[in-house]
């Protein structure tokens, strides 16, 4: 996902509104406007673009590195298409350029949505309806899934920024039935809590595993990695579940 509409739909699932988030890094509004959209002929000039975007992210809660690379890259492809665009026109080759500026835009949204990967954990914590909540009961009944293995980090050398693939990371779907609450811990860290309503999607990555409290089993369908995970609960009663990426539904 672009870095604006990345950015957007954070705020939203931590119902942030723009005029909260404006006054927050001492912006306008119509300035977070033209960010969350991508509009590079309004957005302000690329040194105080960053400087927005890095506040912009601090303020939601994910990594201002991650959302000012994805801003490079698309404003540099964003250049070079207004650059091919001005020499096209003065060649007359107009049905030239759009060929070239449709290739351009489809190898950004190709390599914004590689590149996304990278950070999935960190939305992870942050996208839909998300708000911090406390760790379930400890009595609530447990269902443990095959614990992984083997460890992966998301970057095998950080500073290489070597990306790690997307065939090792785990992802978790979750479809609402009906509206319900859970709470999610993404490899061992904080639990979220979710709202879902009915018809709601979530899908959640992860290296390690998931760790879900469910209040209400029969509210939601659960997939890792596209594999339907059976919930076992006692009827009234809260489920916890590990689940991991070589886990087996029981």
């Amino acid at each position: 996902m672009s870095f604006g509409r990345y950015l957007k739909a954070i705020r939203k699932g931590r119902e942030i509104s723009l005029e909260q988030l404006a006054e927050k890094i001492c912006v306008t509004p119509r300035q977070l406007t033209w960010i969350e959209a991508e509009d590079f002929d309004r957005m302000p000039a690329e040194i105080y673009a960053k400087g927005i975007l890095r506040a912009y992210a601090e303020a939601v809660g994910v990594d201002p590195e991650d959302i000012v690379e994805r801003y490079r890259l698309e404003r540099a492809a964003w250049d070079k298409a207004v650059r091919l665009e001005g020499e096209s026109l003065r060649s007359g080759s107009k049905n030239y350029f759009r060929m070239l500026l449709a290739l351009a835009v489809l190898g950004v949204v190709i390599a914004a949505s590689l590149y996304g990967t990278s950070i999935l954990e960190g939305s992870a914590d942050h996208a839909g309806k998300a708000e911090r909540g406390g760790k379930p009961d400890e009595k609530t009944a447990q269902q443990h899934i095959s614990p992984k293995e083997t460890s992966h980090s998301m970057f095998s050398d950080q500073e290489a920024g070597e990306w790690k693939p997307e065939s090792e990371m785990q992802v978790l779907s979750v479809d609402a039935v009906s509206e319900t609450t859970l709470d999610i811990a993404v490899d061992g860290g904080n639990y979220t809590k979710y709202r879902l309503d009915p018809k709601d999607h979530l899908e959640l990555a992860a290296q390690l595993s998931f760790r879900i409290s469910i209040s209400n089993p029969s509210a939601v369908r659960l997939k890792l990695n596209g594999k339907k995970v059976e919930i076992a609960a006692e009827k009234g009663k809260t489920a916890t579940i590990v689940l991991s990426e070589k886990a087996e539904s029981r």
